[in-house]
């Protein structure tokens, strides 16, 4: 059984809280899921900090290329989990981006001429996709 599956809630009069439990019995509520996250972040960001501080000088440029492609890998698998996330919280509060952009790219005023085709022209790639 997943820790997924061990999901409580207790409804109050202000709402529904939910909770979940690992296989060792420890409780999580949304709030320290968020406070876990946060500092998850941090550990994140000063991690990649210091591993772009570290990369090694190398004189074969292959070899330098291919530390920095490793650090883009894991920055697009971060990058491709957020959009994800993204994606999921607009479902769950029911957001369309697609037509706030497209809304966007219709509003030209104050824009140049060449600005504004441009701008409309995306405005229809989006509406046709």
């Amino acid at each position: 059984m997943s820790i997924y599956d061990r999901v409580e809630e207790r409804r109050t009069e202000y709402g529904i809280f939910r909770t979940f439990t690992t296989d060792k019995g420890k409780w999580y509520s949304h709030n320290d899921c968020e406070r876990e996250l946060k500092a998850a972040v941090r550990k994140t960001q000063r991690w990649f900090s210091r591993s772009i501080r570290t990369l090694t000088v190398w004189n074969d440029k292959d070899m330098r290329d291919m530390e920095i492609g490793d650090l883009r890998w894991v920055l697009e698998d971060i990058t491709t989990y957020a959009e994800a996330v993204q994606q999921e919280l607009d479902r769950i509060e029911g957001v369309d981006r697609k037509e706030e952009r497209i809304k966007a790219l219709r509003d030209v005023s104050g824009r140049t001429p060449e600005e504004a085709a441009l701008y409309l022209r995306k405005a229809e790639e989006l509406e046709g996709t």
